[in-house]
């Protein structure tokens, strides 16, 4: 049985300040440490074999903490956000002042239109669907069972829907928290 340990990293002051945060690179803030510093305490004794983060230093900062140099690390840049394009930085007020139309429609149907200079959400949803294919499902039969991957909001969304063979129904329904852990079990 594969058990996956979907982590999302701890707050940023992008998340406190609700900003499109993508590609942006910022650190955590107090609380997103002290988010972590529980997820450690919560993990303590759960045998995780094998971790992958995503390369944004959100993620790799609850990493660290969490696994605190117990664990190989391994970075995956297939986890990274998706990239909001202009809406990087602005808050959702902001967004909708200056792309309105845009916005409406994306928050409608997600799967057919992008943020302006972002990621369409099929690309996404391909690069970690490709991820889990390739690097995640093989580790069963390596005996390898238990994997943590520290990652984004969106990420878990693509993740849980696609275990729950939901695929692209309801996007908007679930929201993974900052500092949230998600156990996703599957039999390979």
């Amino acid at each position: 049985m594969l058990r996956l340990y979907l982590i999302r990293h701890g707050e940023t002051n992008f998340n406190k300040n609700y900003r499109y945060c993508g590609i942006t690179d910022p650190p955590l803030n107090k609380k997103g440490i002290s988010q972590a510093k529980k997820l450690a305490r919560q993990l303590k004794n759960t045998p995780i074999d094998l971790v992958y983060v995503s390369p944004l230093r959100r993620a790799d900062q609850t990493a660290q903490i969490i696994f605190n140099r117990k664990l190989k690390i391994i970075t995956a840049p297939a986890l990274r956000e998706i990239n909001f394009g202009r809406w990087e930085g602005l808050n959702y007020n902001e967004v909708m002042v200056k792309y309105q139309s845009r916005l409406k429609k994306w928050l409608l149907n997600p799967w057919a239109v992008c943020p302006p200079g972002g990621e369409n959400l099929k690309r996404f949803r391909k690069r970690i669907l490709f991820f889990l294919k390739k690097y995640i499902l093989p580790q069963r039969k390596k005996g390898i069972e238990n994997i943590a991957l520290v990652t984004h909001g969106g990420v878990i969304k693509i993740i849980y829907s696609d275990f729950k063979k939901n695929r692209s129904h309801d996007f908007w329904s679930f929201n993974p928290l900052p500092g949230s852990l998600l156990v996703l079990k599957r039999k390979v």
